[in-house]
């Protein structure tokens, strides 16, 4: 260790995941900095070679998303230290510094170009911290649940295992969805976690990412006397199934005539789906929507026991069966085409949007494997450089 410098063991400064000290700590950048996973966060001021702050992730813990308060104030508020080390700072003397408490992580410069005014000026080429140290002594890497890459130098992408940390990607992008970005990531949670029918197993979850970008969503404002205000009625079929989003239901259990309130994520007619993948285990390989309907309308059949009525607007997701027949078909063209950047792409998209658009088209798998070849062929030039 003691033949190494700074230089050798550094992420550089392109590699870094930094803030803009003008940047604001709304949902959007909370989870941006919760999905990279990151504990030390370096702020820069104008350009991010001038880092002039340190975010430690601990300063969020009090922070209010909504009240979008600047990174600035933040960080003026802790202003917490950081070390400064040259490039060719041997690795046993920035150890020294970590050892006295100050900070675990050190900004790496290198003198810039003399400005006739004010002289040599140093700008920032990367960051050590301690745990980079600790793996150089080693000679491992420390692997955490939370990191995105296992090399800082060689910058390898870790294979995701936590589905905690892809939930945060449905909202780290624009999309057209109606849903509110707490909304939706509560929404996915609730999916991926708790109903069956929707997990890993059955359906991908990128492709319930792009459901909820482009979600079918439904508005039922309450109006007394209406009948409108029924969404299921004891002993009536019904081919779709309900989550509750924002609002609150009565039901009624028509035999024992017991009343129970319901209000967010009470999930209606998930009967149909599990009665979908039992009755078509394996979905052929060639889609053909009218065929798996003829089916499925055959043999698949919800019929609550309930009355379902409406008690305030309500806010919610209907999802039939052929929703359901299509995100199963797309959770297949995802695992035939097992690339990183297709899933990240589809989880921040309304792929799901635009394939329902054509869902009586035959040419969607072939379709979605040109749609992830084009990707493939866009990202080639970057990952060469």
């Amino acid at each position: 260790m003691n033949a190494k410098t700074a230089e050798d063991v550094m992420t550089s400064i392109e590699n870094v995941y930094m803030l803009p000290l003008n940047a604001v700590l709304d949902f959007q950048t909370t989870n941006d900095i919760i999905t990279h996973g990151y504990t030390r966060i370096p702020v820069y001021e104008g350009d991010r070679s001038n880092i002039c702050t340190v975010l430690n992730v601990k300063d969020l813990a009090f922070v209010e998303p909504n009240d979008k308060i600047p990174v600035s104030t933040v960080c003026k508020f802790y202003n917490r230290k950081f070390a400064e080390v040259d490039a060719g700072t041997p690795l046993c003397e920035i150890l020294t510094i970590f050892k006295q408490g100050s900070s675990h992580i050190a900004v790496i410069t290198e003198a810039s170009k003399c400005d006739q005014e004010n002289g040599p000026k140093a700008r920032s080429i990367g960051v050590v911290t301690l745990e980079d140290i600790i793996e150089e002594i080693l000679q491992e890497e420390i692997i955490d649940e939370t990191d995105m890459i296992t090399d800082n130098v060689r910058r390898q992408r870790r294979k995701q295992s936590n589905v905690h940390t892809d939930l945060y990607l449905t909202i780290n992008r624009k999309s057209n969805s109606r849903l509110p970005p707490q909304l939706k990531l509560a929404a996915l949670r609730h999916i991926t976690t708790t109903v069956k029918s929707f997990h890993s197993r059955y359906i991908h979850i990128s492709v319930v990412q792009s459901f909820l970008n482009g979600a079918i969503l439904k508005e039922f404002d309450h109006e007394p006397e209406r009948e409108t205000n029924t969404l299921y009625t004891a002993g009536r079929r019904a081919d779709y199934a309900i989550l509750v989003l924002q609002g609150n239901l009565l039901v009624e259990v028509s035999e024992e005539h017991l009343q129970f309130e319901a209000g967010a994520f009470m999930f209606f007619g998930e009967t149909i789906f599990t009665a979908i993948n039992r009755l078509i285990p394996e979905l052929p390989e060639s889609w053909n929507l009218s065929e798996l309907l003829s089916k499925v309308s055959q043999e698949v059949e919800f019929v609550p026991d309930y009355t379902v009525t409406l008690q305030s607007t309500l806010q919610c997701l209907e999802i039939k069966a052929e929703h359901y027949l299509m995100a199963r078909y797309l959770s297949d063209c995802v695992r035939r085409e097992p690339n990183p950047d297709a899933m990240t792409w589809l989880s921040q998209s309304n792929y799901f949007k635009e394939a329902w658009e054509s869902r009586h088209s035959t040419n969607i798998g072939q379709a979605f494997k040109e749609k992830v070849r084009s990707l493939q062929l866009a990202v080639k030039p970057a990952r060469e450089d």
